[in-house]
């Protein structure tokens, strides 16, 4: 098991039991339960290229250093798979009313409401909550900056905050116990502590691998379970 950031995710090869049958361009997950639902993967066999879901339970093997996802279905199977569409996260009916109201014609009655987007409230896309605010129960105090996630059971163990927009530069680690929401219509993810205890957790140094000894520190900071006991169980 590793703790694996999204960045490093993006642009993943999935290599299929025949070929290679597209890359990694965003992963959705539940911001509830935290669990990765899809993996988004833009295949390559039309010119234009068309994108599929993927859940993680295809996967059979990762492989970091040459980033690679194998999965146990054929390049046909990984095309044929269902597209976004069937099951968009809720952003894609923030942005549709976004852009309708930025032409001018949300109330025009020109739109028929019936083509309005049904996205998911609770199904979330990693790549629009990158760059969100992080509302403490006092204030602002930072933003979203990625995301990891256990490449065995395809959970998102933290989310990686940094500060320095509020205050001297650091980025700290939040676990999903401290996530009250994420608020698509504020673009900010809304926590149930304070900024001094965000501003005092320990500072996680994103060019250094995660280590148990840290985590043990964190959760015990935070004062919350250690999901490898619960993963165990």
């Amino acid at each position: 098991m590793m703790l694996i950031n999204t960045h490093h995710i993006y642009g993943s090869s999935v290599v299929a039991t025949d070929k290679v049958a597209g890359t990694v361009r965003d992963i959705l997950f539940d911001d509830r339960s935290w669990d990765v639902k899809f993996l988004v993967v833009h295949s390559g066999r039309w010119l234009t290229g068309q994108s599929e879901l993927l859940t993680p339970d295809v996967i059979t093997g990762c492989d970091w250093m040459a980033r690679e996802l194998t999965v146990g279905l054929t390049e046909d199977e990984v095309v044929q798979s269902p597209p976004p569409e069937t099951h968009p996260p809720a952003s894609v009916e923030k942005n549709w009313e976004r852009a309708l109201v930025a032409w001018d014609v949300y109330w025009s009655g020109m739109i028929d409401e019936s083509d309005k987007p049904a996205g998911d409230p609770h199904l979330d896309s990693v790549k629009e909550v990158t760059g969100y605010h992080v509302d403490a129960v006092d204030g602002v105090i930072g933003h979203i900056v990625d995301f990891l996630i256990d490449d065995e059971t395809w959970v998102i163990r933290y989310m990686v905050m940094d500060t320095r927009n509020w205050l001297p530069g650091k980025h700290v680690l939040l676990t999903p116990a401290l996530i009250k929401s994420v608020d698509w219509e504020e673009r900010i993810v809304r926590v149930n502590t304070a900024r001094e205890i965000i501003k005092d957790a320990p500072a996680f140094d994103v060019t250094v691998p995660l280590s148990r000894k840290y985590e043990q520190k964190l959760v015990d900071y935070y004062g919350v379970g250690q999901y490898w006991d619960a993963a165990a169980e």
